[in-house]
């Protein structure tokens, strides 16, 4: 059993995200800090120690499961602020088998289930993440900024 789970840091602690997360949780928009835990079974594969910017990182992993999806047999990509390199592929002799690689840390998948893991957690961190639309937060800091200057 895979799980995938994401998490914002919040001040000194992790808060994980729900769709109904309070946005307000989010204290810089641009460089959104967190992780995402995912385990297999009890085994985890990534936790709250390899913590970065939790928006990019997953549009990495999404970017990589949209081109395995598409045929390629494996994609890589690198953690957005620190040298930790993620390698996805396709298991040639076990086409269900997918190995992931983070670092030296090697790990045999199922390629579905991890992928549909995936893609449920990516949901509910964009549904959480919609809510920080950056082109309407910088709307209402300019109608501020507008204010003050006015008043």
């Amino acid at each position: 059993m895979i799980t995938v789970e994401t998490y914002i840091k919040h001040k000194n602690h992790f808060v994980k995200i729900k769709p109904d997360t309070d946005s307000e949780l989010v204290t810089d928009r641009f460089y959104v800090e967190g992780a995402i835990v995912i385990k297999y079974f009890t085994q985890e594969i990534l936790g709250l120690a390899q913590w970065d910017y939790v928006d990019q990182l997953w549009s990495y992993f999404i970017d990589a499961l949209d081109e395995m999806v598409g045929g390629k047999q494996e994609t890589s990509f690198c953690f957005p602020d620190q040298p930790l390199n993620v390698i996805l592929r396709s298991e040639l002799r076990n086409r269900n088998g997918l190995l992931i690689i983070i670092g030296d840390k090697k790990y045999m998948l199922d390629k579905k289930e991890f992928f549909l893991k995936l893609l449920s957690a990516g949901n509910v961190f964009y549904q959480f993440f919609e809510q920080c639309d950056v082109s309407v937060i910088e709307r209402k800091y300019k109608i501020q900024e507008i204010r003050k200057k006015l008043i």
